[in-house]
């Protein structure tokens, strides 16, 4: 497998497998609580070097749940530290900061 990718803050037991069956997977940490999930984790984590761990900021997704219809069509792309997000209503833009990163 090519990438894996995991939104939320999954168990680090689940980001070992992703690590093991991909060649690259990338984190986007989402929810409350983000801060205390990296602390109890990245000891663990930090060491896989085939890992990415980028924090999603709640000011962004919030709005976005008050645009979720039926029927989602949304396009996201991350390149170059931006994410870009557009829906039929609105475009969104972000700059990533990584917190861990492949081979540091």
């Amino acid at each position: 497998m090519s990438r894996w990718v995991e939104v939320g803050q999954p168990s680090p037991e689940r980001v070992k497998t992703a690590c093991r069956k991909a060649n690259q997977v990338t984190l986007f940490l989402y929810g409350k609580r983000q801060d205390r999930w990296l602390q109890a984790n990245i000891n663990r984590l930090g060491t896989l070097d085939n890992l990415t761990i980028t924090p999603l900021p709640e000011n962004l997704l919030d709005p976005l749940a008050n645009e979720l219809k039926r029927t989602l069509e949304w396009s996201l792309t991350v390149t170059d530290g931006m994410l870009y997000l557009d829906t039929a209503d609105a475009h969104h833009q972000l700059q990533l900061t990584c917190l861990v990163q492949p081979g540091h």
